[in-house]
């Protein structure tokens, strides 16, 4: 075999599922919580609110009128207000960003038939969460074809985002 065909063919090697299942599953589980922030952002930019960061330094402020007093507790701290905090424009970028990713994972989701769907909202994108045992009996399938409708539609997932 000569070396483009070996190359032709390493590309065309079948993807192994510990590789792309536990990004899909990340994905997934993510889905809701980037949902609801995204719902909050717009919501927070329809009432007029401005992004506001909470600081990550710890804070020990001294009173207005003691010696050293300033209005910002570090270096650090007046850098992210003066460059990020109160900016519509990071408000806009954070929904646009949240609104194609929720877009693509929609359209990943759009694309699988209704049984497949049914699995994967069940396992991961309900607020309870259920045990795999408890869908494949709810929806009366035998555990092996549960896992493997369960693994086929990850692998779709995967390939209509660009996993694999």
């Amino acid at each position: 075999m000569s070396e483009a065909q070996q190359i032709i063919l390493k590309g065309l090697e079948e993807p192994r599922k510990e590789e792309y299942y536990p990004i899909v599953v990340k994905v997934l589980t993510q889905y809701r919580n980037k949902k609801i922030a995204l719902e909050n952002l717009m919501r927070q930019k329809e009432m007029g609110f401005e992004l506001v960061f909470p600081t990550c330094i710890a804070s020990y402020r001294l009173l207005e009128g003691d010696p050293g007093y300033s209005p910002y507790n570090s270096y650090t701290e007046k850098t992210v207000e003066n460059k990020l905090v109160n900016k519509p424009e990071i408000l806009d970028l954070r929904i646009e960003q949240l609104s194609l990713w929720l877009e693509l994972v929609e359209r990943s989701l759009n694309n699988l038939n209704d049984f497949e769907r049914k699995i994967i909202e069940a396992k991961y994108l309900q607020k309870e969460k259920k045990k795999d045992m408890a869908i494949y009996h709810d929806l009366n399938l035998s555990k092996d074809v549960y896992y493997k409708i369960k693994d086929f539609a990850i692998r779709k997932i995967a390939t209509s985002l660009n996993i694999i």
